[in-house]
């Protein structure tokens, strides 16, 4: 009898250590969870601050771009009134000028648009983060619309522009010396 009270405590304190494991097992699961939500979270609050310096950087190249932009319309005002030999080289300059800056259009094109590839992966990569993923590419592409825009109208504008500036440079140099230069 004795020996089965024994038998009995030993079962009982070996269920007990098994559930005092199982416990700590799944104390450790828990926390296990627990770390892997805190780097899910971490790593969503990278990605929002990834999309922000995305913005950030194609806000600040749009800027840029109009700058441009509107120096190099003030550079052609800026020739009006110059005398006709300097207009040759200066025309050259401008050309090539202009056409540096059409590249520079075209790789900023494609810089957006690899960015805007990288929206969508980061779009099917978590639903959490769709709608202001989402957001954030249908204010992408309209940026990119407006970017587009301006490059389109830039390179129709560039040889009506040239043209009128020269036009207005042998106007002045025609009412200065009294004849029509060639």
């Amino acid at each position: 009898m004795l020996l089965m009270l024994l038998l009995l405590l030993m079962l009982l304190l070996l269920l007990m250590l098994l559930l005092q494991l199982l416990l700590q097992l799944l104390l450790l699961l828990m926390l296990l969870l627990l770390l892997m939500l805190l780097l899910l979270l971490m790593l969503l609050l990278l990605l929002m601050l990834l999309l922000l310096l995305m913005l950030l950087v194609k806000l600040l190249v749009m800027v840029l771009l109009v700058e441009f932009y509107i120096h190099s319309r003030l550079l052609y005002t800026l020739m009006l009134p110059m005398p006709l030999r300097y207009v040759v080289l200066l025309r050259m300059i401008l050309r090539l000028y202009f056409r540096l800056l059409r590249r520079i259009y075209m790789i900023v094109l494609l810089v957006l648009l690899w960015m805007e590839l990288m929206n969508v992966l980061l779009l099917l990569l978590g639903k959490g983060m769709a709608t202001v993923c989402l957001l954030y590419s249908n204010v992408m592409v309209l940026l990119l619309l407006v970017l587009l825009m301006m490059l389109i109208t830039h390179v129709q504008s560039d040889r009506s522009y040239i043209r009128f500036c020269s036009y207005q440079l042998m106007k002045s140099n025609q009412r200065s010396s009294g004849s029509f230069p060639l």
